[in-house]
């Protein structure tokens, strides 16, 4: 994730992650892995840093065995982390 300021309060992200899951470390396979993307907006609401974010994320699940994409519109208040 990379954050970087805009103007005023408002902020940009641009963030990727690639990875998986399994139940047992013996269970992962790296053709399995899947790679998410997105971009969103910050803005700043109080001086404490209370933020508000929209992000839009684009991702691969497998869906009987065959690649498909995922996207969503996330809106919430607050830092993920």
């Amino acid at each position: 994730e990379y954050r970087f300021p805009l103007f005023w309060r408002i902020k940009m992200v641009v963030f990727a992650g690639y990875g998986g899951v399994a139940d047992k470390v013996s269970n992962f396979e790296l053709n399995e892995f899947r790679l998410t993307y997105g971009a969103g907006l910050r803005f700043k609401i109080n001086k404490e840093g209370l933020h508000g974010r929209i992000d839009y994320g684009i991702g691969g699940v497998l869906e009987e065995g065959n690649p498909v994409r995922s996207s969503g519109l996330y809106m919430t208040v607050g830092e993920a982390f």
